[in-house]
């Protein structure tokens, strides 16, 4: 009995991690379309092409360069990522102070910087740095504003893309938001520019992420057709015992006899058939319901293989590992569970009929 709690504990917590996860996947707002090299450097973009787009939908890029800034008395190492205006709106970051850089600021190669939580704390030991100025390499920038970018490692400084000599031109990759948007739509928007699948991987952060918020209601199913299968197994044996006791019954009474109170088997015989094929209704519902959801989920089978995360590695590497620990959480549920259902079997056969 105590091993049985103990499992069921297990399973429960399994499952309440599942859900975590799926919920959190649900609520991540990460409606991306990644477009990324196979290798670094083998592949580049314009940028003026990508802006161009970006006036039909929201896109974004960014190259990332280690530099050195200073302001007030206090010089590091940072990140200068280079990107365009939308980058903000794109990737949901939020405001803490100020704004972001303008696509103003980014046709005139204004030296304007935005500057990341932590690097905001870092100089100027406060998230209300706007109005301030910094200096990258020596060169002075205004900081218009702070973002949470939802990275608290690093020091990262965003600047206009066309403020760098190397920045006007290219970049590696970039992200499309495709909130409101179709998928099919944006990929042939992409392929007029000369970005397809051949030549770039293109990998679907919606996608992941709708997949991952899957595994929940994937599980409740899978734990919901276990549990409707040990039903069955007692309603049928109940059917057994009932066909039984009216065999009996049939030596000793007429058939009228047996549909009065003294044959209350033949009633019973009947209410579980009829249960029977209720619960067989709803295992073909709970296979069907699953079924759906296990083709999602085997559509994104080694979605992240080839995956180079240039730029974009922090947004990715989450998506990735949410995904990748959802998988592994529903494995150990699934295979749990199953051996749970297994045992459940194997005793009640060993204790033969009740």
């Amino acid at each position: 009995m105590k091993i049985k709690i103990f499992a069921v504990l297990v399973l429960l917590i399994l499952f309440g991690f599942i859900f975590y996860l799926s919920h959190r996947a649900e609520n991540s707002g990460t409606e991306y379309l990644a477009v990324l090299p196979y290798s670094p450097g083998s592949k580049t973009i314009s940028v003026k092409a990508a802006d161009d787009l970006n006036e039909k939908f929201p896109l974004t890029y960014k190259a990332v360069y280690p530099k050195t800034a200073r302001a007030l008395a206090v010089n590091s190492g940072v990140n200068i990522v280079s990107t365009n205006y939308s980058y903000v709106f794109v990737m949901r970051c939020r405001i803490l102070n100020g704004g972001f850089f303008t696509k103003d600021a980014q046709k005139n190669a204004y030296r304007e910087a935005v500057l990341n939580e932590k690097a905001a704390f870092d100089f100027f030991g406060t998230a209300e740095a706007a109005g301030n100025e910094i200096y990258i390499e020596d060169t002075a920038y205004t900081v218009t504003g702070v973002i949470d970018d939802y990275d608290n490692n690093e020091l990262n400084i965003y600047i206009p893309v066309s403020v760098l000599a190397d920045g006007e031109g290219l970049a590696e990759s970039l992200v499309v938001n495709l909130s409101g948007m179709y998928e099919e739509n944006v990929r042939n928007e992409l392929k007029a520019i000369g970005i397809d699948d051949l030549s770039y991987k293109m990998l679907s952060l919606q996608k992941v992420m709708q997949v991952t918020s899957e595994k929940a209601p994937l599980a409740a199913g899978f734990a919901m057709f276990g549990f409707l299968l040990l039903i069955l197994k007692k309603v049928w044996r109940a059917i057994v015992l009932c066909r039984e006791e009216i065999r009996e019954q049939n030596k000793a009474n007429y058939l009228g006899e047996m549909l009065t109170d003294k044959g209350k088997a033949v009633y019973k015989f009947a209410a579980f058939l009829l249960l029977s094929a209720v619960l067989l209704v709803l295992c073909y519902f709970t296979i069907t319901f699953g079924a759906e959801r296990f083709m999602l989920v085997n559509e994104t089978s080694g979605i992240f293989n080839g995956v180079v995360t240039t730029g974009f590695a922090n947004e990715i590497d989450n998506a990735q590992n949410l995904y990748n620990a959802a998988n592994l959480v529903f494995i150990l549920f699934a295979v749990g569970f199953s051996a749970f259902i297994a045992a459940q079997f194997l005793t009640s056969n060993r204790r033969g009929p009740q």
